[in-house]
């Protein structure tokens, strides 16, 4: 089968949680994976259209790719929200999305030169958890990273995902002792191993050809 003209959707980068009107909580996400994704799907004929987190090293993409950026948590939530309504075949939710936001915030600057400041957090909506209830035949690729997992680790991490989220297929990553990602299917089957990131891209990109 071929991806050309197929709608894909990707998500990617990290996704700041605010602390004041300067400061925020974030995580150590590149955005590279997921740009990486996306040029190697728009190279097979996919229409992708690409939201963009702040990530430090922006990757060089064509002008096919339609971007769409956001910073903050409530921003990739709207943009997620509008664009599941134009009807993808697939989408890539790759964004390290920040699992919790400061209940605490301030709208201005917290004052430097405190001795010590508390911040309490809660938990963000997952917004995995709302992709399939608003595109139900979209079909969706969920990401899981444990830093440090074993095979086996991550074989239940990803189908704790796959179930909660009702995902088609979900990459378990671990980045810590040699990279690792496992391609796991619907039924829990592992489709693809790979030691490196380039090679996960292009073995999810090979399951999408044979199967969307």
């Amino acid at each position: 089968m071929s991806l050309k003209a197929k709608k894909i959707l990707v998500t990617c980068g990290p996704v700041w949680s605010r602390i004041d009107d300067v400061r925020v909580i974030s995580n150590i996400s590149s955005g590279q994976l997921g740009q990486t994704l996306a040029a190697g799907l728009e190279r097979k004929g996919a229409r992708v259209t690409l939201l963009l987190g702040p990530v430090t090293q922006p990757l060089t993409l064509t002008r096919s790719i339609r971007v769409r950026r956001f910073q903050y948590f409530d921003e990739l939530q709207r943009l997620l929200a509008a664009e599941l309504k134009n009807r993808y075949h697939a989408v890539i939710h790759a964004a390290a999305v920040s699992d919790y936001r400061v209940r605490n915030s301030s709208a201005s600057k917290i004052p430097s030169g405190k001795t010590l400041l508390t911040l309490k957090l809660a938990p963000h909506p997952k917004l995995i958890d709302t992709i399939k209830k608003r595109a139900p035949r979209t079909r969706l690729v969920g990401f899981k990273l444990i830093p440090a997992g074993s095979d086996a680790i991550l074989k239940t991490a990803a189908n704790a995902l796959l179930r909660k989220a009702h995902c088609d297929w979900v990459v378990a990553n671990r980045i810590r002792r040699g990279y690792r990602g496992l391609i796991l299917d619907q039924s829990g089957s592992v489709r693809a191993a790979a030691a490196a990131k380039h090679v996960l891209v292009q073995r999810l990109i090979k399951t999408l050809e044979s199967d969307l």
